[in-house]
């Protein structure tokens, strides 16, 4: 069973995880733990790395998902938070 994680760190809004991928992610390991911030998801594996999920398609209909280390999980972060900040911005000037 997932549960809520004391750590933050930059994946995919809760909301767009399918139940057939959180059971996949399940499969892999026993001790994955979620963690939700406002427009964030993120699916923790040990202390070392995290699971970060990724979509191919506006859809959502398939899931790749893949280890980064924490440190890269920190400069992933900013760049993402970056990233949707600026789309943000852009929406709302149109």
């Amino acid at each position: 069973m997932l549960t809520p994680a004391n750590t933050s760190k930059v994946c995919e809004p809760l909301n767009r995880l399918q139940a057939r991928a959180a059971e996949h992610l399940l499969r892999l390991s026993g001790s994955i733990q979620w963690t939700v911030t406002p427009m964030k998801f993120c699916l923790l594996a040990d202390q070392q790395s995290v699971v970060v999920a990724m979509w191919s398609t506006p859809l959502m209909a398939s899931v790749t998902f893949f280890f980064i280390s924490l440190e890269a999980s920190s400069i992933l972060e900013h760049s993402l938070n970056h990233t949707w900040n600026s789309r943000q911005t852009r929406s709302e000037e149109t």
